[in-house]
Order: structure tokens, then sequence, then C-alpha cells
């Protein structure tokens, strides 16, 4: 009789974890769709809030339009791939203050 409740519960966190990691795949795949980090995901969203004085919707907030990086979804996802950058990353004042 343990086994089957063992199996069950077993079952049952193995479900909830492939569901958790297949939403979180989706998130990747939004992200890199568009060329944007979760922060400048979050940002875009609260700037939205912000603006039209209410929440945003989250089916509305997919797609971050104002996005200067976002090339097209095939350039994004080559650049994904290849992994390379279209801009050098310049470090700002306050960066190079702590490295030395």
């Amino acid at each position: 009789i343990y086994r089957g409740a063992i199996s069950y519960v077993s079952c049952c966190y193995t479900v909830v974890s492939i569901i958790l990691v297949f939403l979180l795949f989706i998130q990747q795949i939004i992200l890199i769709s568009q060329n944007i980090t979760i922060q400048e995901f979050n940002r875009s969203i609260q700037r939205r809030s912000a603006a039209a004085g209410e929440h945003v919707s989250w089916w509305r907030s997919l797609y971050i339009s104002d996005n200067p990086y976002n090339m097209s979804l095939r350039s994004n996802w080559l650049t994904f791939i290849r992994r390379t950058r279209h801009e050098p990353i310049v470090p700002s004042a306050n960066e190079e203050d702590l490295i030395e």
C-alpha cells in the first residue's frame, strides 16, 4: 500500500516540476525572441503600468514594442545561437572605479 502512495506522490511532484520547467522554457523563448533580459522585460511592464495608470494585462506585456535591441525574430535567434553581440559592452565610469 505504501509503494502505491509513494509512486503517486512522486508522479505528482514530477508533473508539477515538469510544468514549472516548461513555463521557464517558454519565458526564455519569449526573451530570446525579443533580445531582452528579464530585467528589461520587467522595467518595460512597470513603465507601461505607470503610463497607463493601471495594471497591464499579462498577455499585453509579452511583446515589448519600444525595445531598441529587437532586430527581428531570426536575427535575435541567430545572435543567441552564435553567442555574438552587435554592440560592444562599454563599462560605465562607476564600473571602472570598482575594477581598480
